[in-house]
């Protein structure tokens, strides 16, 4: 059934836009004020229908200046495009240069082929021969002479990591090619006395994982081993989380915290998400244990018990002992693997071992393994294929033409009796009578001025709002839909020059000529 609309029986919400509360209140001040000579309040009298008319205007100015920012505007410049093209866009104010070691980190990451970079405080000593009064990056001292020596701050080191599945789908792009564009990027981008020292890889620890698992009965093997696969290595070394404009913005968070930072071409990365990316100094079995044993297909919990676990890092120097393997003890106690100061962990697939149980039976198989790898390999690329985002912003707002300054005027809007509409009095109408038409128009006019001239402030809402150099706040317009107006005016076909001549020495003359500079600090308010 289609809802009928009807018109509310209730009261408008803005006493400007409220016709019977405006009359109710013009009422009252005649009262307070005129009530010694004002003593006719009804409908016939011609005090009354001059404020019913006045309250009537006033709700119409008031329902134009509740139309939309963007339709005001859009009236204002004349055309949807100015109006568009006069906004500072969010990604174009908002976002700096990088400063922190946060930003920095978030450049790089946004270049392709980068996985995740790191920056570490590079140690450059400069030797300082007192005697000699010269510098140097290398101490001889002599015999008799004075030595003293120093750390340069503001020198880096960048650890990149690469994108292994960027490079392999790019072969022509080689891990060469990343670090120039990263240097390149950097340099850039720098800071005031801050430069590199060297740009290079991450150093790798490659972790094997050794574990028995007891799966639920109605789980498929392989599903369950290449999940496991991508946790763990989600864990060593996780992938950035790239957000989309929107995504942020239905976390509520405000747009100064969004755009903070260098402007990245690849969404926005969160400052807590890429410190819980940071170089990892120790693995925790627990933490994988915890991995493992919430991982859900199909939303059903698909891992009963993990056992026996074990780490250990992969040795690739012979000639370097072993590191003992990490277990967890009888009584459940978590161990932690301790990585080497500034690698970066990730798992070496190869050699992890995975033995899987149902009901204490022995349950993979090599096709199993195979299989697993092969879905592995589908999650890395959805993964990789969810978090691309693009730097969308938001539409710009797209308002609608109005003539919002179009004003006729309320002497029209008088009863014929009065005879100082289009219509006019008759010819055989008296000269007293024509006199004293003339005389009321001529009193409305003043009122007429000043509903057209707020219309004309609408309308300029654009010079109003800008920062350029035009200090003009006051704007008017002449009233020209009255019949026979010219003969109320001195020099009428100069009326508009004159309005705007008188309104701009006002303004320069004024004491208080600030007017413009509050607009913009009201402005400035706001945001």
């Amino acid at each position: 059934m289609t809802e009928s609309t009807t018109i509310s029986k209730m009261p408008p919400a803005s006493t400007a836009t409220d016709y019977n509360k405006l009359r109710e209140l013009g009422i009252a001040y005649i009262e307070r004020f005129g009530s010694d000579f004002w003593t006719d309040y009804n409908t016939h009298d011609p005090g009354i229908t001059t404020l019913e008319m006045l309250s009537y205007a006033i709700t119409d100015l008031s329902l134009r200046t509740q139309l939309p920012i963007e339709d005001l505007l859009t009236s204002s410049f004349g055309d949807v495009t100015s109006f568009q093209e006069s906004l500072l866009t969010a990604d174009l104010i908002l976002p700096t240069s990088p400063v922190t070691e946060l930003d920095y980190r978030k450049l790089f990451i946004d270049i392709e082929g980068v996985k995740n970079a790191f920056l570490t405080k590079s140690i450059k000593t400069v030797h300082v021969n007192c005697k000699a009064e010269k510098l140097s990056y290398t101490s001889q001292p002599l015999p008799n002479e004075r030595w003293t020596s120093f750390d340069l701050n503001g020198i880096y080191d960048i650890l990149i990591e690469y994108d292994n599945s960027f490079l392999v789908s790019h072969q022509e792009i080689t891990q060469a090619d990343i670090l120039k564009i990263v240097k390149e990027t950097y340099l850039e981008n720098r800071c005031l006395c801050e430069d590199f020292n060297e740009i290079k890889e991450v150093p790798i620890q490659k972790i094997m994982v050794c574990a028995d698992i007891d799966l639920e009965n109605d789980v498929n093997v392989a599903e369950v081993h290449a999940q496991i696969l991508f946790e763990i290595e989600n864990y060593l070394s996780p992938l950035i989380k790239r957000n989309s404009l929107q995504e942020l913005i239905e976390k509520q968070m405000p747009f100064d915290e969004i755009f903070e930072g260098p402007l990245l071409k690849n969404g926005f990365i969160l400052d807590d998400e890429l410190n819980a990316a940071s170089l990892r100094e120790r693995v925790y079995t627990s933490d994988l244990i915890n991995l493992v044993m919430g991982i859900e297909i199909n939303g059903k919990k698909a891992v009963k018990a993990m056992k026996k676990v074990r780490l250990n890092v992969l040795q690739t120097d012979l000639n370097k002992p072993c590191k003992e393997w990490q277990t967890v003890d009888a009584d459940g106690a978590a161990w932690c693997l301790h990585i080497d100061t500034g690698h970066q962990p990730q798992l070496c697939i190869e050699k992890t071992a995975l033995n899987f149980y149902k009901n204490d039976i022995p349950v993979g198989s090599t096709t199993n393994r195979t299989k697993a790898f092969e879905r592995l390999n589908d999650l890395q690329k959805n993964q990789q294929k969810n978090n691309k985002k693009s730097l969308k912003m938001l539409p710009l707002p797209k308002g609608e033409l109005l003539n919002i300054d179009e004003y006729s005027s309320i002497i029209n809007d008088f009863p014929e009796n009065y005879g100082i509409g289009h219509f006019g009095l008759p010819n055989s109408a008296s000269s007293e009578r024509k006199a004293k038409a003339k005389q009321f128009k001529a009193y409305l006019l003043f009122f007429d001025q000043f509903l057209a001239n707020y219309l004309a402030q609408l309308k300029n809402l654009k010079t109003l709002f800008s920062a350029d150099n035009n200090t003009q706040t006051y704007f008017s317009k002449p009233i020209t839909d009255v019949n026979g107006i010219e003969e109320l005016y001195d020099n009428f076909p100069n009326l508009s020059n004159n309005l705007s001549n008188l309104l701009k020495d006002w303004e320069e003359n004024s004491a208080n000529n600030d007017r413009k500079t509050r607009f913009l600090d009201h402005i400035l308010a706001r945001f």
